[in-house]
């Protein structure tokens, strides 16, 4: 469970930095594909501001998955 906090963390942290080689690591073509056309629609709309950090939640099981929430701010 330990590494999977280290590898949400690391995401965080290249998602701030908008550290494309890193996040090419953890999305697949597809979803880096739909993930630019999101920003690109987010910046068009003003949503979208400098992130200041974010916050990761305690790792939960839901099934056989489990989940980490990411919270940028």
């Amino acid at each position: 469970m330990a590494d999977l906090m280290v590898t949400a963390d690391q995401f965080a942290k290249d998602l701030a930095a908008q550290n494309i080689a890193g996040l090419m690591m953890a999305f697949t073509p597809s979803g880096m594909m739909k993930a630019m056309a999101l920003q690109g629609q987010m910046q068009a709309a003003g949503a979208v501001g400098p992130t200041t950090g974010f916050d990761l939640s305690a790792p939960a099981v839901e099934g056989e998955m489990t989940i980490i929430d990411i919270t940028m701010k």
